[in-house]
């Protein structure tokens, strides 16, 4: 089948570890298809050009919109901008269906363009796009009118699909998916062999916190909860933090203004190759979301046998196990300190757990999505 995926969620030049769950699904489904990408890049950004993909390409058109405001026609400023791409590469070869993930904006095109051409669209929600823009004011409208557009609509929690329902949506054209896990690459592996080869000490309490800098992820929380149990495990309680984004500089005052400079570790962005290494070697994967769908990351936690404490957010209690892992409510930051506490101090037995993750791997969910591709072509 041949397919087109819009998104800007999506590694580009400029940004290569954002929307890697993207490009890893362009890679599962490039085994049974072939599939093109569009990756608008903002404007501001100044990226034009395009790589190669298995069986596909992937162009990175420029997106211009008046940043701050016209926020309503952020969806007419996306297609625009990429219509003649768009065009282009349909000329060379039509796609049967055309994907859109996240629903405003680039679903908008997504549905826009399948129209132009008669073909099915399918759009992908992921979290806050419905939870949070979609709450209220005109993104709803936007998003709910987009939503109702789509041939096809897919959540990844069950969380999801009721908040896509809430807006109006048929449930029968809704599918439940989660995402998959490249099990190839996130497995179990030895806690020492992994510390080794990061340098770290073997005797140290590590936790894990992995996500965007900004501020529906909230790792001003984790670090808070960090200082409060400083005192009860030292300097050997150390914090891992992955990822980059417009807090960095708040983050950095925060673990001065707290005291918790040698036990924090800010690793910025880093592929998953490297994930692999500190998912293996950490105690605990902390989430600290104040929003989510299904975060890859505690699949991907869970696959390496890695207990998590976090929120209990969007789908976050779909894939939790109640016998190793504590979900907090998102709102209580002394629940969440203590919570942390309390399996610190049962991190006696470092054992892996053995439990199989609650989502599929990436073949599975390339199968799952294929067989909705191929009833709604």
């Amino acid at each position: 089948m041949k397919l087109m995926l819009i998104t800007s969620t999506y590694p580009t030049p400029t940004k290569p570890h954002q929307g890697v769950f993207n490009e890893n699904l362009v890679r599962t489904l490039s085994e049974y298809h072939q599939v093109r990408v569009i990756a608008p890049v903002p404007w501001t950004e100044q990226v034009n050009t395009q790589s190669q993909c298995k069986n596909g390409e992937v162009v990175f058109p420029t997106f211009y919109y008046p940043p701050g405001f016209l926020r309503s026609s952020y969806g007419y400023f996306y297609w625009q901008s990429i219509r003649s791409r768009f065009r282009k590469m349909c000329d060379e070869s039509q796609p049967e269906v055309v994907l859109g993930y996240w629903a405003h904006p680039d679903s908008y095109a997504a549905v826009r363009g399948a129209k132009s051409l008669g073909v099915p669209s399918v759009v992908m929600v992921g979290g806050s796009d419905i939870r949070i823009l979609a709450k209220g004011g005109i993104r709803r409208r936007l998003i709910r009118s987009v939503l109702m557009q789509a041939t096809q609509v897919i959540a990844f929690s069950r969380d999801l699909k009721e908040h896509v329902i809430a807006l109006g949506i048929d449930p029968n054209k809704i599918e439940v998916l989660y995402r998959g896990v490249d099990s190839s690459l996130f497995s179990p592996g030895d806690q020492r062999t992994a510390r080794q080869k990061l340098q770290l000490d073997p005797a140290d309490l590590i936790m894990l916190w992995i996500g965007r800098l900004v501020e529906v992820k909230n790792p001003q929380k984790a670090i808070r909860a960090l200082a409060s149990c400083k005192d009860r495990f030292g300097d050997r309680l150390k914090l891992a933090i992955v990822g980059s984004g417009s807090l960095r500089p708040e983050i950095d005052n925060l673990i001065v203004q707290l005291g918790v400079e040698k036990n924090c570790l800010i690793l910025g962005s880093l592929d998953h190759h490297q994930l692999v290494d500190w998912y293996r070697a950490a105690d605990l994967m902390l989430l600290t979301s104040r929003s989510e769908g299904v975060p890859n990351v505690l699949l991907e936690s869970q696959a390496c046998g890695l207990r998590f404490v976090a929120t209990d957010v969007g789908g976050v209690c779909e894939i939790a196990d109640s016998n190793f892992d504590t979900l907090v409510p998102a709102d209580d930051e002394q629940a969440y300190a203590r919570a942390l506490a309390n399996r610190l101090e049962g991190l006696s037995d470092r054992t892996t757990k053995s439990w199989a993750p609650r989502g599929d791997d990436s073949q599975a969910f390339g199968r799952k999505l294929t067989a909705i591709l191929e009833r709604v072509r």
